[in-house]
């Protein structure tokens, strides 16, 4: 089946270097930012996001292993706007059989907006259920694990363009 895409703005690193960065960050997740209240921000939501299928995926702050501290720091994925769309835009049959019934994997292309030839498949992993370390406190499922780029460990940085 053919995925929808959806381009990016024209905000390209001056080469696909990851090690370089967009000019500005969309979407800033500080590294170590407290809840107002106190205590720790890991599990606060940077981007509520509900999946085709009525299904909340949130993407939270996360930590090394999981939501947007993993996706910055392991595959150059700074944008929540870029996760928001993928999910959104995955209309597969198959979303939810792809890891498992309460592990949905959703794919999108998107395109780079100066070379339409040029595109990357994201993929978004995620969890419906409460995480095996979510404290009791925390409501809802544990959402977003990660994302990256089909075939590749670290995605190019124009792919973090994507605002919507």
């Amino acid at each position: 089946m053919q995925k929808q895409g959806y381009s990016t703005p024209p905000q390209p690193a001056p080469d696909d270097d990851p090690s370089t960065s967009a000019a500005a960050d969309p979407d800033p997740v500080p590294d170590a930012a407290p809840w107002p209240g106190g205590g720790d921000s890991t599990w606060s939501v940077v981007r509520s996001i509900t999946d085709r299928k009525g299904k909340s995926m949130p993407l939270r702050t996360g930590n090394a292993s999981f939501g947007m501290r993993h996706l910055r720091a392991n595959h150059n994925i700074t944008s929540a706007s870029l996760v928001y769309a993928t999910v959104r835009a995955d209309t597969s049959p198959n979303t939810e059989t792809r890891r498992g019934p309460n592990r949905p994997q959703y794919e999108a292309v998107t395109y780079y907006s100066n070379n339409p030839w040029k595109s990357e498949t994201i993929v978004v992993g995620g969890q419906y259920t409460r995480g095996g370390s979510q404290p009791s406190s925390v409501s809802g499922p544990l959402g977003v694990i990660t994302a990256y780029c089909k075939g590749k460990s670290v995605c190019p940085t124009w792919v973090n363009g994507y605002v919507g």
